[in-house]
């Protein structure tokens, strides 16, 4: 994808990729660590690094309880009831763990859950043109602006005060050079794009910006009850919890804590 990441990894995962240098001839593997670095012995098994949302909700869709399935690797018992937990609020499941409608619906639709329950609750509000992009943005996965703010205020698409506004405006019209984007990220979001808008049809909006992002915000909140949070500030920092989990903004945020009410 042309960018190179460097992350920790396990001895097994070391020799397998060493195998990979000598696969049709002999190669050469390139150590990026000391010689006496201390490694796991084994990778994590994947279903202890990721969310089970997916997992629960292919299970209900089938019958199934997660609990009682087979797994090579069993999951920790608060992982399955944070993410069944993430699927009631997302109302894809009732509370005693069956699928709803609105879960037939989900498991349809090729996203991680959360991004799929704003998918359709962005077909049901009309806002499926903002909801898109943003949805590409956020399935990359990745940073997608650069970390030096452009050189120019109104090549900022941080100046209009909401994240997510900049993610769908850099998404649909932003510049590689002139927003300072980053290009492979870019890319990918633009693909995504082009997949989501071949499978769901959208129309450019006829309300102004102002009605369309309180429009979004709806859509949002709809989709994601928890994403509703409150500022609180503790000395010189400000604090934003929903009720449960507590964040604070990224340094890009496009959110100024000096406007904000406490």
């Amino acid at each position: 994808r042309g960018f190179l990441t460097l992350s920790v990894i396990a001895q097994d995962s070391a020799d397998q990729r060493a195998g990979r240098a000598g696969r049709t001839q002999a190669g050469t593997c390139f150590r990026l660590w000391a010689k006496h670095g201390r490694m796991a012995a084994r990778t994590i098994p994947e279903i202890y690094r990721e969310g089970l949302s997916t997992l629960i909700l292919a299970a209900a869709s089938c019958g199934e309880r997660p609990h009682s399935l087979p797994f090579l690797d069993p999951p920790k018992d608060y992982a399955l009831d944070n993410a069944t937990k993430t699927l009631q609020l997302l109302g894809a499941l009732t509370e005693t763990g069956t699928l709803t409608a609105k879960g037939k619906q989900l498991f349809r639709v090729p996203l991680d859950p959360r991004l799929g329950r704003l998918l359709i609750e962005g077909k049901a509000q009309g806002t499926l043109y903002d909801v898109l992009p943003l949805i590409a943005a956020l399935s990359v996965g990745r940073p997608l602006f650069q970390s030096q703010p452009p050189e120019f205020e109104e090549d900022d698409l941080h100046s209009s005060g909401c994240d997510a506004r900049a993610l769908i405006r850099a998404v649909r019209d932003g510049n590689v050079v002139q927003n300072k984007l980053r290009k492979e990220v870019l890319f990918d979001a633009r693909k995504i794009l082009k997949q989501l808008e071949a499978e769901w049809t959208t129309s450019v909006p006829e309300h102004g910006i102002k009605e369309r992002d309180t429009r979004l915000a709806q859509t949002l909140l709809l989709a994601w009850p928890d994403a509703g949070y409150v500022a609180r500030k503790r000395k010189r920092t400000v604090h934003w919890s929903n009720g449960g989990t507590e964040v604070q903004l990224a340094g890009r945020s496009a959110i100024d804590p000096n406007t904000v009410q406490y």
